[in-house]
This record gives structure tokens, sequence and C-alpha cells, in this order.
């Protein structure tokens, strides 16, 4: 079988999302809109799935709004401290604090975050009420010891007219422009709906077969969306700010390409690297890794025991390694088999060397193939045929060492054979560094960071390459694990 790292999201349901987009906070990454007059400016519903990306010390906004120095309204992640907080400083009173005590720190999960605001409550506590995955968050303090409500009959600043409405970022009134807070992951359908406290069972339902995980609904056509309302999608990879609840609120995109519509979704999990597993820094939704100093490595977010994968990598030089590994971060060099790997590396020539040290300490063997450049624009193929225990490796469109990924059992032109984890767990694709550090990997499991010449994707359909996938070799995603990996 293949392990799942806990995705909460079902390798199939009834709803589909099909697009995601990717907010990077080093790019600025952007969504903004003036609001118009509100259908109930007291009374709203944000919903939004997410998946977070690189855990960087900086407050990174979901959905925020500062139209002047008495007033502003976030919905954010917390920096170091990786809580979920609501800040809402309302005039004439100070502000309004409401702090996840729970952390959020899982970047290989997408989960369902739900924000009601309903400030003619009488009850204080009802007047802000956060969800996690379908269930109410309780546990919350404040920047003192308690929770802090806003006041009755409050006006939100998001949903007053004239006020500039920020996703993935916060606007400033002191500069006019955007402040620290940009947020870093994955957003998937995004809705706001003016004058509604709607719960989560609006938007989601438990799945009927595995009660505890949470799952999307096809609920677009059956919300009340108010003047302010709006439905992010992002099915237009042209526009990804447009408006889909039929308001035809579009929203102004800054720093955001056609290549940030992902497919990464949550009823389709992909692989990405991982901020945990880390030495160096991330971006780009974790597809995007710079080593920081000679020998560092990052791992994948999935790991594998059987089926049969492709994946590809944007390389910006030479002596960059990548490939498996058990249990461990692996170094080119290291012949200590605790961290048992199988690693591959360009020498900078025509020579490139596959390393096993799982069963020779780290024994090297070198092969002849096309030498990478230093152009930043070589795409490494990666083929990981776990059921007959082969990797493979090609460049450029072309299999090294005239390997036929498809060749199964005989597993001509393997690079590495008798590929296996020794201690009953998983094998994890890592990249990484043998020498020199600030050399760039784009990594790309089916959601590439950079414009494709010509996008292929697997054979169930999954995931957009650079070259076609080996017949039977499948993107790193949910979907596949669920009918293909076990």
């Amino acid at each position: 079988m293949a392990i799942i790292i806990p995705a909460n999201s079902a390798a199939d349901t009834a709803y589909s999302i099909d697009n995601s987009c990717r907010f990077n906070s080093a790019s600025s990454s952007q969504l903004k809109r003036t609001a118009g007059t509100a259908t109930d400016p007291e009374k709203y519903t944000f919903s939004c799935w997410i998946k977070r990306g690189s855990l960087v010390a900086i407050n990174m906004q979901l959905i925020a709004c500062e139209p002047n120095g008495s007033e502003r309204e976030w919905l954010f992640f917390v920096d170091t401290n990786q809580w979920l907080k609501y800040m809402g400083h309302i005039s004439p009173t100070a502000s309004k604090n409401i702090i996840t005590t729970q952390k959020f720190r899982d970047v290989a999960a997408w989960c369902h975050v739900v924000l009601t605001f309903d400030s003619g409550q009488s009850t204080a506590a009802n007047r802000i009420k956060l969800y996690l995955n379908g269930t109410q968050i309780t546990d919350l303090s404040g920047d003192s010891s308690t929770a802090a409500y806003v006041i009755q009959n409050a006006d939100s600043p998001l949903n007053t007219s004239g006020n500039v409405f920020c996703v993935g970022a916060n606007w400033n009134f002191h500069s006019g422009g955007y402040a620290e807070g940009f947020y870093n992951g994955y957003m998937a359908e995004v809705f706001f709906c003016d004058g509604q406290a709607l719960a989560p069972s609006s938007f989601g339902e438990f799945n009927s077969d595995s009660p505890t995980i949470w799952q999307p609904i096809d609920c677009s056509g059956d919300l009340t969306f108010g003047d302010n309302g709006f439905y992010l999608n992002f099915s237009d990879s042209a526009d990804l700010g447009a408006d889909s609840s039929g308001n035809s609120n579009d929203f102004t995109v800054t720093n955001l390409a056609a290549v940030d519509q992902c497919t990464d979704t949550p009823t389709n999990n992909f692989c990405t690297m991982n901020p945990l597993r880390l030495a160096g820094t991330l971006s780009e939704g974790n597809c995007t890794y710079v080593p920081t100093a000679t020998a560092h490595t990052c791992e994948a977010t999935i790991g594998i025991t059987a089926g049969k994968w492709y994946w590809e990598m944007r390389v910006s030089d030479d002596n960059q390694v990548m490939g498996l590994l058990e249990n461990g971060i692996s170094v080119v060099g290291n012949s200590d088999d605790n961290y048992p790997s199988y690693t591959i590396l360009n020498n900078g020539s025509t020579t490139w060397t596959a390393y096993n040290n799982v069963s020779a300490g780290n024994q090297g063997s070198t092969f002849s193939g096309t030498a990478v450049t230093d152009s930043g624009n070589d795409i490494v193929m990666m083929a990981f045929d776990a059921d007959n225990e082969n990797l493979y490796v090609g460049l450029n469109g072309t299999w090294q060492n005239s390997g036929d990924p498809t060749s199964g059992a005989t597993g001509t032109g393997a690079v590495i054979t008798s590929v296996q984890a020794r201690y009953g767990g998983t094998l994890i694709p890592f990249v990484g560094v043998s020498a020199n550090a600030s050399k760039t990997f784009d990594v790309n499991f089916g959601n590439p960071t950079w414009s494709l010449s010509s996008a292929v994707n697997d054979g169930n359909g999954y995931g957009n390459f650079e070259y076609a996938p080996p017949s039977g070799f499948l993107a790193l995603c949910t979907k596949n694990l669920g009918s293909d990996g076990g």
C-alpha cells in the first residue's frame, strides 16, 4: 500500500473541486476589491479551504481590512506561534481579539475554516464564531487570558462600503499600500456571504463512510450571497480574481499568474515539499526550494511503498541531488545507513552518480548521460517503480543510462535497482545539494511553478508536467494513491 500523509480530504468524493490558487508571500501575492453597500453590515460568513505553505515568522492574512487608524478587521495566522486569530478593532472600542489555542502547522493537509460575524447577537460569544473542519472552535483566548468579542451591533469594516477587502494580504491605511501579512499557501472555494450567519454545514459535510473526514459539498447554487458576497473558485487562470457568485464582485489581481492556478485541492491533495523536514527555504506553495548551506536537503510530504510514480524538477545548476530516502535526512557522502537513501547526482559533465547507502554504505556508481547546465531551465525527470524496486532518471525528455521505465521487472536502464524501505517505513522523495548552497529547485509533483511549454497529464488525467509520464506512472496525489497506490 501507499501511505497518505493525513490530508483531511477524501480521495474520491461526490463533489470534486477542480482548482485552487497558490499564494506566495515572498511575491506579495494578493487579491483586493472595494466593498459596496452591504446587505447587512452587521452580519456575514466567510468560508475557505486552505493548505498552508512555509511557516515563516510573519503574520499571514486570510482576509483583512484596515480603512483608517481606528478600525481594522483581520483573520490571520500569528507569526511563529501559528495560531489562528480574529482581530476586530471597531471604533470607538479597542481591539477585540479571538485567538485559537491550537496551532496550525500541518502543511500536508487541506482544512476548512469558517468565520461568522453576527454583531447583533445579545450574547457576546455568539458574535464571532470560528469553525475548523465542521466543528466550532471553543478553546479560545485573546491578547489577555480571555477572548474579547466585538461590541453589539457593530458594523464590519470588511463589509462596509468604500473599504478595501483583501484576500491573502492586509491593506494598510498608513502607507496606502500592502503591509506585512501576505499569505503563503493554497486557497480553494472562497465564499463570502453578506447578511448571512451560516454554519459550516452550508459548505461541507462529514463523509458517510469515514465520519471523521470533513469534505466540501457543491453549495454555490444554494447560497444567498447578498450585495457584497462573492465566490472565488479560481476556474479562470487568466482572471484568478473573478467572482463566480453572479454578483460580479471581481477582485484585482496582483502578483498572481496563470501558473498559480493549481489542481492541488481539498478533493485531490498533491505532494509538496515539507517545511517541517527542511534545511533551507521554501516558497511557491512549498514547490520551490533553496538550500542555505552545503549538504542541505528537503523532504516531500507523501511517502511511497507501492505503485509507479513520476515527478519533475527544474534545476539551476549541477551538483544538485535528488532521490528517495527513508526515515531521515540524507547527505551525499554520509555512509551511515541509519538514514537509508537512494540518491542521484549530476556531476557537472556527462557523468552522473547513483548512490545506494542501504546495501553498500553509500556506494556510488557512475554512468554517462547528458550534462545539466547552469541555465536554470533543465528539467530532471524521476520515475520510481516501487513494485519492481527500480529508480530511473531523465533530463529534458530523454531517459539517462538508456533507461526504459516501462520495462517492468527487467529494470532496463534503471540507475538504482533493489530500491526498498529497510525499516518498514516509506520512501520519500527529496532534493538537496552536495556542494555550494543557494541553488534553486522547482519541484513539480503535478503543479509546476513555471509555465510549461506543453502541459501533459498522467494516465489518469491528473497533474501537469513538462514531459509525458511513462505509461503507468502517475502523479503523487491522493486520488492516484486511492485508486492505484493501495
